[in-house]
């Protein structure tokens, strides 16, 4: 059936992960491109709605309440009550299309479900941007649904280089994460006055660093702290405690549970530092040169940024020195920043519109 407003499905998570968020912010930027006008509905990977086993619960896809559930149900986990689309194989399918960005956990088990969802209504699927799941990916080591998602889709971008080339068997195309087109503004960036630590903790049980990147990272923080205002910017609650106690007498810690609020902290800084890949990229998308302290395969990812992008663990006094580079040559950078976004959302504009079957399911 065709719908007077078209219905589009998008792979995230919501309380999960800021960065997720920031993907999820230009994805919809960039389907905005080809359609304006549309009720964006989220599949909801978040490890609290869809745990990554293997063999899903089958109590998740309780849908209305059984005898009893208020005592027993918080043990087993019925239902998965968060506003979500939860994929159960006899929904309807309403959806003109789904749109997987940004995150290297595009392939994870949470996401199969949907996929095999998506399948068997013959969903129309577009990849915009992901990233490298694993260090020894490869096609074929992909379960049989995703496989199938990805040869079966109308666009497939990676974030990546190395993920191009591993999906060059579907045409995949390197373009940068999408999290670059999340803001809708930027700004010039004339001199450094603030710099943004967008750093994790090693006490975090979500996604925190090593204690050697940390003490390197926080070792830079306070010694450009003699020359520029710091405020450190943290992604996880988890993290808070840890970051207030080690630097939260020395600078502003900024945390908030609302993503949206994370562009209005970036805006107040001339050049982010970090560990959080999508800090940087956020931050680019605003027009705020980063740069990004290597600490896992993610860190290609942030080319895409124009970051630059330093391993401490070579020689610790690099992160400083290249800090000091990059606010030397800020006014060009984030003038580079802006071309950068325009061409970018040109190209994925270029790539959406030259898909014939998209644009006819679009349109």
């Amino acid at each position: 059936m065709n719908y007077k407003r078209h219905n589009i499905l998008f792979l995230t998570t919501r309380q999960w992960n800021p960065g997720d968020e920031f993907i999820l912010k230009g994805a919809v930027n960039i389907i905005k491109q080809i359609n304006k006008d549309f009720n964006a509905v989220i599949f909801n990977r978040h490890p609290e709605i869809h745990p990554n086993a293997k063999i899903p619960n089958p109590f998740r896809r309780f849908q209305k309440n059984l005898k009893g559930h208020t005592y027993w149900g918080p043990f087993v986990r019925v239902g998965a009550k968060d506003n979500s689309f939860i994929a159960q194989d006899d929904d309807a399918n309403i959806f003109s299309l789904l749109v997987v960005a940004g995150s290297p956990g595009w392939p994870n088990p949470a996401s199969n479900t949907l996929y095999k969802y998506a399948l068997a209504h013959a969903l129309p699927t577009v990849f915009l941007g992901i990233g490298t799941p694993y260090e020894n990916f490869s096609f074929e080591g992909l379960r049989q649904h995703a496989q199938r998602q990805l040869e079966n889709a109308l666009v497939v971008t990676t974030r990546d280089s190395r993920l191009a080339n591993a999906l060059a068997c579907v045409a995949a195309e390197q373009l940068p994460c999408p999290a670059l087109l999340s803001a809708s503004t930027a700004r010039q960036v004339e001199r450094v006055a603030t710099i943004g630590f967008a750093i994790g903790h090693p006490s975090a049980y979500t996604q925190g660093v090593s204690k050697s990147i940390y003490e390197l990272t926080k070792h830079a923080l306070l010694k450009l702290q003699q020359k520029y205002r710091v405020k450190v910017i943290c992604h996880f609650y988890d993290e808070l405690p840890g970051l207030l106690e080690d630097i939260g007498s020395d600078c502003e810690v900024f945390y908030s549970y609302n993503s949206e609020e994370y562009f209005h902290a970036l805006n107040e800084c001339d050049l982010v530092v970090g560990t959080r890949v999508h800090a940087i990229g956020a931050a680019a998308s605003l027009g705020i040169p980063g740069v990004f302290v290597a600490h896992d395969q993610r860190a290609d990812t942030v080319k895409g940024f124009l970051a630059e992008l330093v391993d401490p663990l070579d020689r610790p006094e690099s992160l400083v020195e290249r800090v000091e580079l990059v606010a030397d040559s800020v006014v060009e950078r984030s003038s580079n920043l802006a071309l950068h976004k325009s061409e970018t959302s040109r190209r994925y504009h270029e790539k959406l519109t030259g898909n014939a079957a998209l644009m006819a399911i679009m349109r």
